[in-house]
């Protein structure tokens, strides 16, 4: 009795944690077109390709794992871009998994120095629990194995340049419009609610190198989170770039971050340092992630020391 008393807490942990938010990467600096929509070809060039890879919680338990790919190109129509992005997310002994692939557009205008980007997306997605471990109940009784559903989203994002040297950029996003179902259960209804992020990032353009400082907010029915970070980009005279940096996401953990980019892609090393109530049982780990940007196609052919933003960004 005293297991399955248990394996059914760890049930209904999983869910709680699945309804009180999505995913969430490390990488406070990155315009992901997954937190917007409005992101979508925010980049030099004609195509970009983003990887992710997070690895969390592999101290304490069966590690949760999540994994992006994305895939972005411009178009002429409104001086826009149309991308595409997919990621899963297992976490947890009975292999909890999300499964999502969204469509997005972006389409831009400038007024003065300013440049305004507006998105929306629409994705699919599934989620599917595995009960198999439940070899002493009947979970067919009360769970539902997977769940399909439509997910519908919008952004916002204005870029303004201060001046030569300072790049100020305000976003704003929110997703799951239409509160899909997501309910495993088939004695009640669990929707995912609706979230809302506002990102503020400056970039600051020295005589060779630059500065990138962000601050975020995420809102999300229970759950509220303000992460803030910033990065040295130390640039080089043969086209190469090292980015170490700091974040810090509020009552969870400490963002440890190191970049290394060239002039066409990026990758990215980071690691969470916990700090939530789980330190102890953790041991102050937390999550480490992976990132890869690459930009190809008719890419501008601009001088580091004059260009404000990082091309990967």
């Amino acid at each position: 009795m005293k297991k399955i008393l248990i394996v059914l807490f760890f049930v209904f942990f999983q869910l709680t944690i699945m309804k009180a938010q999505d995913i969430h990467f490390s990488q406070f600096y990155n315009d992901i077109s997954y937190e917007n929509p409005s992101y979508t070809g925010n980049y030099e060039g004609l195509s970009k390709i983003n990887f992710i890879n997070r690895d969390q919680w592999r101290s304490v338990s069966v590690p949760y794992k999540t994994f992006y790919f994305g895939f972005e190109n411009k178009i002429k129509i409104l001086s826009g871009a149309l991308g595409f992005n997919f990621f899963q997310d297992k976490s947890g002994d009975l292999n909890l998994k999300t499964n999502q692939f969204n469509l997005a557009y972006s389409g831009s205008f400038n007024i003065s120095k300013s440049t305004f980007f507006l998105g929306v997306y629409s994705g699919i997605g599934q989620l599917k629990i595995d009960y198999s471990n439940l070899s002493l109940l009947d979970y067919e009784t009360f769970s539902i194995s997977s769940v399909n559903y439509l997910d519908l989203g919008l952004g916002i994002k204005h870029d303004y340049n201060l001046n030569e040297k300072i790049l100020l950029e305000n976003s704003f996003s929110f997703s799951h419009i239409n509160s899909p179902l997501i309910s495993l259960s088939s004695n009640s209804e669990n929707n995912l609610s609706a979230k809302y992020i506002y990102k503020f990032k400056m970039t600051y353009s020295l005589l060779y190198d630059n500065i990138v400082s962000s601050f975020k907010i995420v809102d999300q029915g229970d759950f509220s989170k303000i992460e803030i970070g910033s990065f040295y980009r130390i640039n080089t005279p043969i086209g190469y770039s090292f980015s170490p940096g700091i974040g810090y996401r509020n009552k969870d953990a400490v963002i440890l971050h190191f970049g290394f980019n060239s002039k066409n892609y990026a990758v990215d090393f980071l690691y969470d340092l916990n700090v939530s109530n789980l330190s102890n049982a953790s041991n102050y780990k937390g999550g480490v992630e992976v990132g890869f940007v690459y930009l190809f196609g008719n890419k501008k052919n601009v001088e580091f020391k004059k260009h404000i933003c990082p091309d990967y960004l």
